[in-house]
């Protein structure tokens, strides 16, 4: 007879293969904790492998077999660029970060007279022009949302190349300076000297206390913070409110070894963050990858990502807008070196289901170089900066949304929202059905896995019961078949069915502050300046 142990193994498998099913169907839960990689133990080239293997049978959408040019057609256009907006009479620099205040205003922090070029650093990295002095005019400039007018500016003989920008909960301001390689706090009640400055200023390092072409700053409510570091170190860090180090995650893509996809928590520039505080991530524009990376904002473990062979393989900034499950807003860029059919602007990714729902550009057609995005809360509103031409941009949603997303400011003005759409945004399509597609899908292909189980498990059975019957025929024949002589039992263990592969560790907190020799320069040499 079939021994009833085989089969009482194959109904334990059966069950555990359901609950696994059922538990990575639920909605986000895509969590995997993948913990920070030593840079310096030995596990690294296995650690590379694994994740880009990984990545690859996980269905890899990088590089989609698409017809981009037909998909970019099948796009609505979301949102309405209002060329009125901000006045004519400021003439601005190269526009490198936007963000809200507390008051609802636009805030862009601009280059002013300063040019980053192929003379602006050298090999290992160090600002060059900087006997030029600072940047003499007021490169923090606040426009009305309405009206486009100033309604205050200040910074002069600060900064020698903005890079980031952000406003925080108390409407401190947050600036990176990728010449200084510095981050630096300003209150809200004093804006002429930094409360907080991280980083030794025109000194690049990789350290506890340097930094190498810092991009952006992330806050959450409670004064913790994440800082993008950045060009040279492609890492992630997070503060205490008082500007200790937390934890410090993120791999450098463009060193050490090559891969045709990049793996979790590698970076080949992470040139912008956004937060999603209603799901607790914290969200990563990963600039060379043409990616978004997701992580969780207590321990840095990753969550998920969105790329599309759609938006292509540049992409520079990312916002976030707490509607319909969460949407990202991100702007891509041109390729280089490439002739492609990426058009560059602005697209809206709804995450739940992975797609890109709409896209927006200046008067319904393409940027030249975007740089930085922001979006209202409730998505309605949409603000660019372009750093050449010298332009911030601003767009109008063309059916307004009227949704639960979260309206006030103060609360909200660190979430820098990423491409993300309405359900008036989507093509004719979905519009109907985006609400409904996921969770009516997800339901039906549990009722489908569940039946499908059910009806395996009597086939099973029946084939049992004929096997059982066939052998008893058979005995009566004098020939002796092999599966009539005992086989020998062995112990079954279910704790064998739950093992799992053990994760990396994380990160030395106290490495020391010896700077290490950079191998990055030449590549990162032919990424484009900005």
């Amino acid at each position: 007879m079939v021994p009833i142990e085989s089969m009482f193994r194959l109904l334990v498998f059966t069950i555990l293969l359901a609950s696994v099913k059922f538990s990575t169907t639920e909605q986000f839960d895509v969590d995997e904790q993948i913990s920070d990689v030593n840079p310096n133990d030995g596990t690294i080239q296995k650690y590379v492998e694994e994740q880009s293997k990984g990545w690859i049978e996980q269905g890899d959408q990088r590089q989609p077999k698409v017809n981009v040019k037909l998909e970019l057609t099948k796009l609505n256009i979301s949102h309405a660029w209002d060329s009125s907006w901000p006045t004519k009479t400021r003439q601005l620099g190269s526009v490198s970060a936007v963000s809200f205040d507390n008051n609802g205003n636009v805030v862009v922090f601009h280059r002013g007279d300063h040019v980053w070029d192929g003379s602006s650093f050298n090999y290992d990295n160090v600002y060059l022009p900087r006997s030029k002095g600072p940047i003499a005019a007021n490169a923090i400039i606040a426009f009305n949302r309405k009206t486009g007018e100033v309604s205050y500016e200040w910074g002069n003989g600060m900064f020698y190349m903005p890079h980031g920008l952000t406003v925080d909960h108390e409407n401190n301001v947050w600036v990176t300076d990728v010449a200084l390689h510095q981050v630096m706090k300003f209150s809200a009640n004093n804006r002429t000297k930094p409360e907080l400055i991280l980083g030794t200023a025109f000194q690049p390092g990789n350290s506890l206390k340097k930094f190498c072409k810092p991009t952006a700053v992330a806050c959450l409510p409670d004064g913790d913070f994440f800082i993008s570091d950045g060009y040279c170190n492609a890492r992630i860090i997070k503060y205490s409110r008082t500007g200790e180090r937390i934890l410090s995650w993120g791999q450098n893509s463009f060193s050490g070894h090559a891969f045709d996809h990049a793996p979790r928590n590698f970076f080949a520039i992470p040139h912008a963050l956004t937060l999603a505080t209603d799901l607790g991530l914290l969200c990563v524009a990963d600039r060379e990858n043409g990616r978004v990376q997701c992580f969780h904002t207590d321990n840095g473990t990753f969550h998920s990502q969105y790329h599309s062979g759609i938006v292509g393989d540049r992409l520079f900034s990312v916002a976030y807008a707490p509607i319909n499950g969460g949407q990202l807003y991100v702007v891509n860029g041109p390729l280089l070196g490439h002739s492609a059919d990426n058009a560059v602007l602005g697209f809206v990714i709804h995450m739940q289901s992975n797609k890109v729902i709409a896209k927006f550009g200046p008067n319904d057609g393409v940027f030249e170089n975007p740089h930085d995005i922001i979006v209202t809360p409730d998505g309605n509103e949409i603000y660019v900066a372009q750093y050449a031409p010298n332009i911030a941009f601003k767009f109008m949603s063309k059916t307004p949304a009227t949704s639960n997303a979260i309206k006030t400011f103060p609360n909200n003005s660190a979430l820098k929202p990423s491409v993300t759409l309405d359900n008036n945004t989507m093509t004719s399509s979905e519009t109907s059905e985006l609400e409904t597609t996921a969770t009516d899908a997800q339901a039906s292909q549990q009722i489908l896995f569940i039946i499908g189980l059910f009806i395996s498990f009597i086939c099973i059975t029946l084939f049992a019961v004929w096997v059982i019957r066939r052998r008893k025929l058979d005995s009566r024949n004098r020939r002796r078949h092999a599966w009539d002589f005992p086989t020998v039992k062995t112990d079954f263990k279910l704790g064998n069915l739950l093992e799992r592969k053990r994760g990396f560790e994380k990160l030395d907190q106290e490495a020391s502050d010896e700077e290490p020799n950079s191998s990055t320069n030449a590549l990162l040499s032919s990424a484009q300046f900005a």
